[in-house]
């Protein structure tokens, strides 16, 4: 079979076809990329602002009950580093604290 030459119009025509369509995925990944920035800033946020409220109770409470020894108050402070660095929830965090305190 013959195979015919394309025409310089139709070369023009494949190559804005495609300079369109990179263009329109460089856009398309631009607004995704934006998306996952905006979604980790987001999570980032509430991961900041979640142990800075969360953290005044368990200081309160060590405050209030004077007679802590110096072994609960160690455990006390690896368990709230632990919460912060996400390792425990703040359902395990409490429920240890629980047993450390004895309540």
């Amino acid at each position: 079979m013959f195979r015919r030459e394309m025409r310089r119009d139709e070369r023009r025509d494949v190559v804005e076809v495609a300079a369109v369509g990179e263009a329109v995925h460089a856009t398309n990944k631009e607004h995704e990329e934006q998306a996952e920035l905006a979604e980790a800033q987001q999570a980032q946020a509430a991961q900041a602002q979640a142990p800075a409220a969360a953290a005044p109770p368990a200081e309160a409470a060590a405050t209030s009950a004077g007679d802590l020894s110096d072994e609960q108050v160690n455990e006390l402070e690896r368990l709230a580093k632990l919460k912060e660095e996400g390792i425990l929830s703040e359902d395990e965090f409490a429920a240890e604290k629980k047993k450390i305190l004895g309540l």
